[in-house]
């Protein structure tokens, strides 16, 4: 008779928790990692931005500078936006790089550095049509999806009671000169972004401990499974009474022999 969920009483042992990493099965919240990246994006272009808006500039303004007058052509034109977008890159990469080390550091945090490869691999079982509808018209899929709405709905609140006083300010970013809206509309959308991020950091704590106390959950054990696990690890009690039982009976000739000699 299979266990049923309400039986799943015990804690599980450490072999099973060792399986289920091997899975690649962990407690992860991916709105935690999001809010945590757009915090530290928003605090870098927040310092770096002015200086780093210069620089694009300048590479911009050289750019045209090389122009020449006559002889210009298609070659020379993927020449000039070849070097434009390198210089970019090479100007963005420091960010790329940080984003990356948080966005590793994130995952191992939660996860506890623990590396799986088997979630990459392909199960056929997932390509049916028939598991794919029944996965996505199922309620985990359903539940899922009305914990992404509920989750848009608060961020989007969160910014709409931030800002509800400063509306002004979208109207008069666009009346000053081309530097002063840009520069505006540059630290409104910062912002709005670090507001969104420290909205979804809650949001991602919140859902990590909930995935944490059901990822617990999920690994608790039955004492029957217990037991099974025993017998596989240390072998059958019964299987190896009788192994030592034949191995009595195959070892009394010899000593009998040994007894008469």
């Amino acid at each position: 008779m299979a266990d049923t969920d309400q039986q799943r009483s015990e804690a599980p042992t450490p072999r099973r928790r060792d399986e289920a990493r091997k899975k690649g099965q962990f407690a992860l919240s991916p709105d935690l990692t999001t809010g945590i990246l757009m915090l530290v994006a928003g605090g870098c272009l927040w310092m770096m931005g002015p200086r780093l808006a210069s620089d694009l500039m300048a590479i911009m303004r050289d750019g045209l500078l090389f122009v020449p007058r006559q002889d210009w052509g298609v070659n020379e034109t993927t020449v000039a936006i070849d070097s434009l977008v390198w210089n970019s890159v090479g100007l963005c990469s420091a960010l790329v790089i940080v984003m990356m080390a948080v966005g590793l550091l994130m995952g191992g945090l939660q996860t506890g550095f623990a590396l799986s490869l088997e979630p990459l691999t392909i199960k056929w079982e997932r390509l049916s049509p028939v598991q794919g509808w029944g996965r996505i018209y199922s309620s985990k899929s359903a539940v899922k999806a009305i914990m992404t709405l509920l989750k848009a709905v608060a961020v989007f609140a969160v910014v709409f009671w931030m800002f509800r006083g400063r509306i002004a300010e979208f109207g008069y970013a666009g009346r000053g000169t081309l530097h002063d809206t840009a520069a505006e509309t540059w630290y409104i959308g910062l912002r709005i972004m670090l507001v969104v991020a420290i909205a979804l950091i809650v949001i991602g704590l919140l859902d990590y401990l909930f995935q944490r106390w059901k990822h617990e959950e999920d690994l608790k054990m039955s004492r029957q499974d217990i037991l099974d696990e025993q017998k596989q690890t240390d072998g059958d009690p019964q299987m190896k009474a009788r192994v030592r039982k034949l191995q009595r009976e195959m070892s009394r000739p010899r000593q009998i022999q040994e007894v008469k000699s």
